[in-house]
């Protein structure tokens, strides 16, 4: 904790600790209440000691179950103390024992609020005794204040420092239009309820005298909170504006032909057959390559934006975008294997049908000339169109 600590809050004061400053009725047995204070005391401060232990070499507030129970043993000091304070209030400072006791309660409050400042960092603390000209807060305005505190501090000071922070991160993006959507929607929506919980606490403030303790502090702490939802609110609304411009639907009316178009390239270049029954078609497929590459780069560059937001949009577009892909590198791996093979299979099917040519011509089998032969030329004619196609010097060499 002995970095983080030392960052942390050092005034002596404490979250929601307005009651240490509660009027309360005389007590006539000083002597007495010292005693019970001092019992409370020594109880809240076993407590203390015991969250400072655990803590002591940390830089982060420990999590889960044993953040709880580091909490929960605040909780009981915060409700010891709260006791003490009270009974301390009223005893005079010239009863034996009495200066002893406050400057042990002073000590406490300092400790309690050091370490809640630690283990719940954004907690707001309130003074613990009342400034010049202020007076302490009684029943019914300690209990309104208490409940204004705790709002201003949980749903106003607590989402303004998240957006403070949020704003810091993202402004030294440097295309702003990255950033997603849903984040700057969000910031927008939980700023928006900041100010709306900020006019609850303005409300609750306004009802509690101008002299009491703490609420002048109070009203400058939501001054300040509103200052700081104003500097955010000048950041999030116009990029929350010109991203939800950016992932509006209605800004693309071309999608659903787009996709569409992406579809159909995928399904003309995913037929392989073609390379052994409509070899012309398959030319005819190569002949486009470029061109339909083209198109599906023009598509991508269009709806970039949407696929980078990860939209509803952005992700049917980019698995048509991949099909399309995955189809182009599968026909392109054909090509390459039919420049590869047709060579050898043309030479073989010319082959064949000189072999036959020959054993007609020695066998006086006229009808091979209109059967068997004029077939296996064609099958070279066929397959000599399409190398041709694809690769004209391995058809030119196939031609010698």
């Amino acid at each position: 904790m002995s970095t983080a600590l030392t960052r942390a809050v050092s005034v002596l004061s404490i979250a929601a600790f307005a009651w240490l400053t509660y009027a309360t009725p005389a007590h006539a047995d000083a002597t007495a209440d010292l005693a019970k204070a001092a019992g409370l005391l020594k109880r809240a401060e076993s407590n203390l000691q015991s969250v400072q232990q655990n803590v002591a070499h940390r830089d982060t507030p420990p999590k889960g179950s044993a953040g709880k129970l580091l909490n929960q043993r605040l909780k009981q000091a915060k409700d010891d103390l709260e006791p003490a304070g009270q009974i301390l209030t009223n005893v005079p400072d010239n009863t034996n024992g009495a200066p002893e006791a406050k400057q042990r309660l002073k000590s406490a409050v300092e400790l309690y609020n050091q370490l809640n400042a630690f283990m719940n960092p954004g907690a707001s603390t309130t003074e613990a005794a009342p400034r010049d000209g202020e007076v302490p807060l009684g029943y019914p305005h300690a209990d309104h204040f208490k409940n204004a505190q705790f709002t201003f501090r949980n749903k106003v000071q607590a989402p303004a420092n998240a957006l403070v922070k949020l704003h810091a991160e993202l402004l030294p993006v440097a295309d702003q239009l990255t950033i997603d959507h849903r984040v700057a929607a969000q910031a927008v929506a939980n700023l928006a309820e900041a100010r709306r919980q900020a006019c609850f606490v303005d409300d609750a403030l306004a009802k509690l005298p101008n002299n009491v303790q703490g609420v002048a502090a109070a009203k400058q702490q939501l001054a300040d909170a509103r200052q700081a939802l104003d500097g955010s609110d000048a950041y999030f609304a116009p990029l929350n504006q010109k991203l939800a411009q950016l992932v509006n639907p209605a800004n693309y009316p071309q999608f659903e032909a787009d996709r569409k178009t992406l579809d159909d390239i995928t399904s003309a270049y995913r037929q392989d057959w073609m390379f052994t029954s409509d070899r012309e078609g398959a030319a005819q497929l190569f002949a486009n390559r470029a061109a339909q590459e083209q198109t599906v780069r023009q598509i991508a560059g269009k709806y970039g934006r949407l696929m980078q937001q990860q939209t509803d949009q952005g992700i049917r577009l980019e698995a048509a975008g991949n099909n399309v892909i995955g189809a182009l590198q599968a026909f392109d791996q054909e090509i390459a294997n039919q420049t590869q093979n047709l060579p050898a299979s043309i030479r073989t099917d010319l082959a064949e049908a000189n072999r036959m040519a020959n054993e007609a011509t020695q066998n006086q089998q006229p009808a091979w000339f209109s059967g068997g032969i004029p077939q296996n030329m064609g099958f070279a004619e066929d397959k000599l169109k399409l190398l041709e196609a694809i690769a004209p010097a391995a058809a030119a060499a196939v031609r010698e």
